[in-house]
């Protein structure tokens, strides 16, 4: 609505004869103030946007990364190279905030695994193949590991943990 509301704005400030008729010899201008509005409404949100994603700290920029793509073997170098850092660079900061990246990358990946084995019905093997794991059984005993309880037992439990096994679960 706002470019129709500039738009309309334009037209009505274009000059006209006694009659009513516009003078088009002022439409070229009108066009590049249009266009030049546009441009700046659009940069806008494209600066607010950049500026939102700036003020992320590198693991949230890392988590955004690998939910763009679960199924992705991610690295330190590839993502690294994503943030604009050196390999060290990168690794130094990832630790500081939450300890080694591969942890890191298992934890955003179990997060997913978790969410789909309680909200889908899809078969196990799937979710794995979904997140990069191309053995259901390693995939099956990382969760394991991670959550303290198998993934099969998720659904049976109606994705609620057994008892003693909430220290990873969120």
């Amino acid at each position: 609505t706002k470019d129709y509301t500039l738009i309309n704005a334009l037209i009505e400030s274009f000059p006209v004869t006694a009659t009513g008729e516009i003078l088009y010899d002022h439409v070229d201008e009108a066009k590049y103030m249009l266009i030049l509005s546009l441009i700046k409404q659009k940069n806008a949100a494209l600066e607010d946007m950049i500026l939102s994603y700036s003020s992320l700290t590198t693991s949230e920029k890392v988590a955004s990364l690998i939910m763009s793509d679960y199924s992705k073997n991610w690295q330190s170098k590839d993502l690294a190279m994503q943030m604009n850092m050196s390999v060290s660079t990168f690794k130094k900061k990832m630790y500081k905030d939450t300890g080694s990246v591969s942890s890191y990358i298992t934890k955003i990946k179990m997060i997913e695994a978790l969410r789909q084995l309680r909200r889908t019905n899809r078969p196990i093997n799937s979710i794995a193949i979904s997140l990069g794991y191309t053995s259901s059984s390693y995939f099956t005993s990382v969760f394991k590991k991670h959550f303290k309880i198998f993934p099969s037992e998720v659904r049976k439990n109606d994705g609620h943990p057994t008892e003693g096994s909430t220290e990873n679960y969120p």
